[in-house]
């Protein structure tokens, strides 16, 4: 029989700043305990315990709903055994609906495609970076080696690591070279796709540091400057891209290590996560604190599907402006009408109770149905949200439109 041992850290600190988007991190202590927290490290709670190592990486959903997690799993569910294949799995942020996405051997998360409907991730078994459907379907290999995958803001191409960092297109086609290290990897995009975060080796350090280099792999800076042994592994970006959250022990010290950090992306600043107030467990006989890459949930200040702003006031220049990050520039105003668009690629014309992806759907629009807008602008999943009423008087969130690879797909047209 095996004996399982699960410990719980619900509500170990206080729940202040709730509003703020969250850090979710891993803490090791007979299994995995997937975490989150505030960025000031208040309001830790625990989403979910599962069996894993390797690398068990998580990721946020886009529109900072749901989180990716790997784990030893047999018939779909969570092997306590710890000798069922590692496979990938979806459950949302407070740790409900857990589903397995993935049923290879050894699989390893890396993101989510921008518009949510896809993720990229690796695998140990036979190697390289795979896309797959976010329902599981239509899974495919794009190389034959590489770990840590992480798509770009534009959905156009794809970061990895193995021993330097390589992007490529999504296909796989034109992989390329972007680092001369020898331990070089865990590569996320910045929010705007100007750059790339990376855990390096490159100055001859025996332990890793943080870097910061523009996309094409020009201007690599060194931000940690302090990879003596131990060092640093993973990091993520802020939803604004001034700051980054990473995990490692600065210059080898054992009382610090494992622990999340955050910094600006200049380099000053830099400081524990948990300090002071980080919780010892007794039964691993160590400090809760990260143990693999956290991730920043996405959405801006305010999380995922929290509405910036419904104010007439702060929305006189809408059209034209690019209001919301990686998002298509707006078309439409508050006062004006528009229609569900004809012409869509994917005809979203879903309306929700909410600005985000993660609300109810409460009506779906039909195609060429005419409507008013009345509040916004939001920002939820890279994409603005407007609330439009219609003719009998129902109202709702509808996205605009969505930034695809090759251009706006907008699903809202001016009338």
């Amino acid at each position: 029989m095996a004996i399982v041992f699960v410990v719980a850290f619900t509500n170990i600190l206080p729940t202040h700043a709730a509003g703020l988007a969250k850090i979710a991190f891993q803490f090791f202590c007979n299994g995995i305990h997937l975490m989150t927290v505030n960025p000031d490290g208040s309001g830790m709670r625990e989403v979910l315990a599962y069996p894993s190592d390797g690398r068990p990486s998580v990721a946020w959903s886009p529109d900072g709903t749901q989180l990716l997690v790997s784990m030893f799993s047999v018939d779909g569910a969570p092997d306590w055994n710890w000798k069922g294949n590692r496979n990938i799995f979806v459950v949302n942020a407070d740790g409900t609906n857990l589903r397995r996405l993935t049923n290879n051997e050894h699989d390893s998360v890396g993101s989510w495609s921008p518009n949510g409907r896809q993720i990229t991730f690796s695998n140990s078994s036979n190697g390289g970076i795979y896309v797959i459907n976010i329902d599981g379907s239509n899974q495919r290999q794009l190389t034959d080696f590489g770990i840590d995958p992480s798509w770009s803001p534009d959905g156009s191409r794809i970061a990895f690591g193995a021993s330097n960092i390589f992007i490529m297109n999504v296909d796989g086609s034109n992989v390329q070279r972007l680092t001369n290290g020898w331990s070089d990897t865990n590569p996320p995009w910045s929010p705007d796709g100007t750059r790339i975060l990376f855990a390096g080796t490159n100055t001859g350090n025996s332990g890793r540091d943080m870097f910061v280099m523009n996309a094409d792999g020009t201007n690599p800076r060194n931000l940690t400057n302090d990879g003596t042994a131990g060092g640093f592994e993973g990091g993520t970006w802020s939803p604004d891209g001034s700051q980054i959250a990473f995990v490692g022990a600065p210059g080898g010290n054992s009382q610090e290590a494992d622990d999340t950090y955050i910094m600006n992306i200049d380099g000053t600043n830099k400081h524990r996560l948990l300090s002071p107030n980080a919780t010892w467990n007794s039964s691993c006989g160590r400090y809760i604190s990260a143990s693999f890459t956290p991730a920043w949930q996405p959405g801006g200040a305010t999380g995922g599907n929290q509405s910036q702003s419904s104010n007439t006031n702060q929305n006189p220049k809408s059209i034209g402006a690019v209001l919301c990050q990686n998002a298509p520039a707006s078309r439409i105003s508050i006062g004006s009408t528009a229609q569900r668009a004809t012409n869509t690629r994917y005809g979203n014309g879903r309306v929700r109770s909410g600005p985000g992806q993660g609300n109810p759907i409460t009506r779906t629009a039909n195609f060429g149905e005419v409507f008013t807008i009345i509040g916004g602008p939001a920002c939820g999943g890279a994409s603005t949200w407007w609330q439009v009423q219609f003719a009998d008087g129902f109202n709702g969130w509808m996205m605009e439109g969505f930034m695809e690879s090759d251009g706006p797909d907008y699903y809202i047209d001016p009338t």
